[in-house]
């Protein structure tokens, strides 16, 4: 053979691999051809546009309008979107089981498959342009559970030219049985509730309106204009858009008679992306009955629950909002406390941490008792509200003259919370410069106290255990017990009437005792101090430190002395409350049994203890 010819040759073979492995490429593979066969459909539900449902009784038309599914025939009203999306996904996730021609079956056979029977059932799926993107029939039962016969109407035969028949596992003849009134919309209205910014209530003459900016509260607009309850007015949306509701077949003749006590009631809904307010109309009727209703942008007359009866009952006040104070925690600055007997109290937050100002000075504030005051602010409900009148008279409330004004600072604002005591003890409580009263539980007083020193930070005594030289604990009439503290390498040694007891030294409970001192804190501080500087006369227990200042090393220790007696006692009982004062500072506080008792505990070890 030539050389030339061996050439051609090859070339020709070449090309016919090259477009064999071309054309392969887009054949269907094994797996994918007995995917097809199956699963006979396979189209995406967002491209169906049309559905027809054919049974004994008739054809059920639905069609895409939008969003949503409307029913063409043999009625005109909005579909179940929940069914009609049920439907979709099963047929498009329909799988045939087995698989075979008619003619290998016997007419007894194919009669018992019902496909040939009229009354079967047949669903059609229609795409943009009357493009077909699914057709079945279903027949009878199958052998398998759950399984039925079913047919392709329009699929290709097999080679021989005959119809096939398939078996299939699948819910939907229990859906498409279904009568076509069972197909409309159980829900009246269809809204995102998100998306909803307007809300009115009508009956009458009057009305309560609601507005709300996107991803902000709502507001009451009418009859006044105040903070909304967004869980109240939540609440009454998904009512009215989570409420099933069924056909009112009654005529104009049978309809159930309204209750004459009552005008109509009008819900106005106003939404993102609708052309116009959807307006439900209720009628009224008694107690225990359903309500009937029509909405706008649906045809046909409808009865909702009995339940709906209840917003004839509605007053703006419920559905005000019932939070007495929406602070800003983490952004207030500022909080002033101003009362009639007590000198104003000042705080000021700076870099996370809060101050008390006293005698022209800063020093620490009680973080935790701020954090209380304006969390139990936020957690304080309303218990009514009293008056929206501007020209109201303050002085039957109290709040004529403030007994108690709360203000909170935040870097663009400020606001100023009063408290009044009107007849029979009431507390009433109004904001600066707004008009609307109202009643509060007394309970909040307990979280304000107006005296200042109430605000000073629980620390007593804040030292570094490295500068602690020495501890003398003396309780009533006892030996003064002293440990000295060797801080180089935390080592206990001490006396006790004049006896060396280091070897006695419990150094784990001498530890907890130091760690305890240098960062003492009191319950409270005192706002009786004369009864409290006449009990510390007599000490049941005193408690010195004494300190290195350890920015001057070699300079003189500093001595510190805690007193404690009982507060209060009653005979053959341990007292519950100690007063404390630390040096001669005008200044004492209070300290419960189990810190006291905690500074009394056994230092030494007892008798054959190691």
């Amino acid at each position: 053979m030539k050389l030339s010819t061996t050439l051609v040759l090859l070339l020709l073979v070449g090309g016919l691999i090259a477009y064999i492995a071309g054309y392969e490429r887009h054949l269907p593979s094994t797996t994918e051809r007995l995917a097809r066969v199956n699963r006979p459909f396979a189209f995406a539900p967002a491209d169906a546009v049309d559905i027809s449902i054919t049974t004994k009784d008739g054809t059920l038309k639905l069609q895409r309008k939008g969003d949503s599914w409307q029913a063409q025939a043999p009625y005109q009203d909005r579909a179940n979107p929940e069914w009609v999306a049920q439907l979709l996904n099963s047929l498009n996730g329909l799988e045939w089981r087995e698989t075979v021609s008619r003619k290998d079956m016997s007419k007894e056979d194919y009669k018992r498959t019902g496909l040939g029977n009229p009354a079967a059932l047949e669903v059609s799926v229609l795409g943009e342009g009357g493009k077909e993107l699914a057709r079945c029939r279903f027949g009878g039962k199958a052998p398998y559970e759950e399984s039925f016969y079913a047919a392709q109407p329009g699929e290709k035969p097999d080679k021989k030219g005959d119809e096939l028949l398939h078996v299939t596992k699948s819910t939907l003849p229990a859906l498409l049985s279904k009568n076509a009134e069972d197909w409309r919309d159980i829900k009246l209205v269809r809204l995102q509730p998100d998306t909803i910014h307007r809300f009115v209530l009508s009956a009458g003459t009057g009305a309560i309106e609601f507005t709300r900016e996107k991803g902000k509260p709502w507001q009451l607009i009418k009859p006044i204009q105040t903070a909304a309850s967004d869980e109240r007015v939540n609440a009454i949306l998904a009512a009215v858009l989570n409420m099933d509701v069924k056909l009112n077949t009654a005529s104009d003749g049978e309809a159930k008679t309204a209750n004459p006590a009552l005008p109509l009631m009008k819900v106005t809904l106003e939404a993102d992306g609708q052309p116009g307010p959807v307006v439900l109309t209720l009628h009224p009727v008694d107690a225990g009955q359903e309500v009937p209703a029509e909405v706008t942008n649906r045809p046909g007359r409808f009865l909702a629950p009995p339940k709906l009866t209840d917003f004839w009952r509605l007053q703006p006040n419920h559905l005000r909002d019932q939070q007495l104070a929406r602070i800003p925690v983490e952004g207030v600055i500022g909080v002033r406390l101003r009362s009639l007997a007590q000198p104003e109290v000042v705080l000021n937050r700076e870099s996370g941490a809060w101050s008390l100002k006293r005698f022209g000075k800063q020093e620490p504030g009680n973080q935790e008792r701020i954090q209380a005051l304006l969390d139990g602010l936020n957690g304080t409900q309303v218990r009514a509200f009293v008056t929206d009148n501007v020209t109201a008279n303050l002085g039957p409330y109290g709040l004529d003259q403030p007994f108690l004004e709360i203000e909170w600072i935040t870097k663009e604002s400020s606001r100023v919370l009063q408290f009044g005591q009107g007849e029979q003890g009431v507390i009433s409580a109004k904001y600066r410069g707004e008009p609307t009263i109202v009643q509060v539980s007394p309970f909040m007083l307990s979280i304000s106290p107006p005296e200042t020193l109430k605000w000073r930070s629980g620390r007593v005594l804040s030292a570094n255990m490295f500068a602690v030289q020495r501890v003398v604990v003396a309780e009533g009439t006892s030996p003064a017990l002293t440990l000295n503290y060797a801080s180089l390498n935390a080592s206990w040694s001490g006396t006790l009437a004049g006896q060396d007891i280091t070897a006695r030294i419990n150094s784990a409970a001498a530890n907890q005792l130091l760690n305890r001192l240098v960062n003492f804190d009191a319950v409270e501080w005192s706002t009786n101090r004369t009864a409290a500087i006449e009990a510390l006369k007599n000490p049941t227990l005193t408690v010195q430190l004494l300190l290195t200042d350890l920015e001057k090393p070699g300079g003189e220790p500093r001595p510190v002395l805690l007193t404690f007696a009982p507060a209060a006692s009653v005979p053959g009982q341990k007292p519950t409350l100690y007063h404390g004062r630390m040096n001669d500072e005008p200044d004492t506080f209070i300290v419960d049994r189990a810190t006291y008792e905690a500074l009394t505990a056994p230092m030494l070890k007892v008798d054959g203890e190691q």
